[in-house]
């Protein structure tokens, strides 16, 4: 079975009815069904600056980000290249989640490759850390310099990542977490799977294959 036919049958799956709460936003157009079948994802456009991307749109309050964001870490290290998968915390106002979030960033511009610790720290302390400079000290027990956690900090680069996070929130229509943006052109979410995480992989597939071959 190629990857159209996967996409195909994913469109078409009785598996894939959506419990009234679980249901996409309204739009004002018909993006979300096909053939009076609703597609298991939305059509959010075509934004060439995303189309080698994956994002996974999660809040560190979130009971469902804190079990899934490890093993759709791992699946997003299958991707082909050049696809990239991207981890967007949000914090929907909450100062707490902001300070997480700013902590993330700062791993994100210093050292990447512990973001999966950081990920780990901000899933378990998030909500009972008040101030930054819990963060500070978090961070420096992962290695990080103190003045350089500042720097990080204010650099404008990572205020350019954090409202770059917000305007792809509102580009991929995000009303629940954990929330997937596909190649600038594609939304889904577990609840258009209705919770089923192992078919909602394989609809990231046949999406990303999609983006592929398009």
């Amino acid at each position: 079975m190629d990857r159209r036919q996967l996409l195909h049958l994913l469109l078409l799956s009785p598996a894939l009815c959506l419990a009234d709460n679980a249901l996409p936003a309204k739009s004002n157009n018909n993006d979300n069904t096909l053939g009076g079948v609703l597609k298991p994802y939305m059509q959010i456009g075509d934004f060439a600056d995303d189309k080698y991307r994956v994002f996974m749109f999660l809040s560190f309050n979130c009971p469902y980000c804190k079990e899934t964001w490890k093993g759709m870490g791992d699946w997003g290290k299958t991707l082909p290249n050049p696809f990239k998968f991207v981890y967007v915390p949000l914090s929907f106002g909450d100062k707490r989640l902001d300070l997480a979030s700013n902590a993330f960033y700062v791993v994100r511009d210093l050292a990447p490759q512990k973001l999966e610790s950081i990920l780990e720290i901000a899933f378990t302390k998030a909500g009972n850390i008040r101030s930054w400079q819990e963060w500070v000290e978090i961070l420096q027990r992962l290695g990080l310099p103190k003045q350089s956690i500042h720097t990080a900090l204010n650099k404008p680069a990572t205020s350019k990542r954090i409202e770059r996070g917000r305007l792809l929130a509102k580009r991929y229509r995000l009303n629940v977490t954990p929330h997937f943006g596909i190649g600038g052109k594609y939304a889904t979410n577990a609840g258009y799977t209705n919770g089923d995480y192992q078919l909602l992989v394989k609809l990231l597939n046949a999406l990303v294959s999609e983006i592929i071959q398009s």
